[in-house]
């Protein structure tokens, strides 16, 4: 370490919450409409046995009702999530700011899974179970987080994941969160001397 620097021991634990979850108020009616039109629209076959659909923008699919109310219900509870996130990592970020920047589904076949990978360099991300056939769970950091049908697992966008190989019908959608923050546009004052 540099000499000119002071070390800094914060009195907080980095990695105390490593994921939030909820459930979808609305899966129960939804749900059944969601599997259909991911299912349907999951066209590309990955290497893991997965089909995926093409990413699709925040504002897309606007006119599907089920799509908007759950990227709406997810922004909503985003405030709650980033509040967990600050108390763990010390973070200050407006909790506000966050919002679905993107999103696609995915439906497994038999055995399908998804590769060990992560989201950087967005800072959250999300994964929303539409089916979760029992035994379904999601591997974050090497830790087994049991799923249901309805459950939203938010998680820090660097955070490596994986699905092992499941059973076929599993679906979900998965979003990817971005830090938009509102700064106000007043500019510089107009200095006579300098700057």
């Amino acid at each position: 370490m540099n000499k000119n620097w002071t070390e800094v021991k914060p009195p907080w634990r980095y990695d105390e919450k490593s994921y939030v979850s909820k459930v979808y108020p609305n899966h129960e009616k939804d749900n059944a409409f969601l599997f259909g039109l991911i299912k349907d629209n999951a066209k590309k076959n990955l290497v893991s046995q997965a089909m995926q659909t093409k990413y699709q923008s925040r504002s897309d699919n606007k006119n599907i009702k089920e799509i908007s109310n759950l990227l709406s219900w997810i922004e909503s509870v985003l405030p709650d999530a980033v509040d967990e996130f600050n108390r763990s990592s010390g973070s200050i970020t407006d909790r506000r700011d966050y919002e679905v920047s993107q999103y696609w589904g995915m439906y497994y076949l038999k055995d399908g899974g998804v590769v060990q990978h992560n989201h950087f360099p967005f800072p959250l991300a999300c994964s929303y179970y539409i089916n979760a056939p029992e035994g379904s769970s999601f591997n974050l950091e090497d830790q087994e987080i049991p799923v249901e049908s309805g459950d939203l697992i938010i998680f820090r966008g660097n955070s490596y994941h994986a699905v092992k190989p499941s059973v076929e019908g599993r679906c979900m959608i998965a979003c990817n969160i971005i830090y938009n923050p509102k700064i106000p546009r007043s500019g510089f004052k107009k200095i006579n001397k300098g700057f």
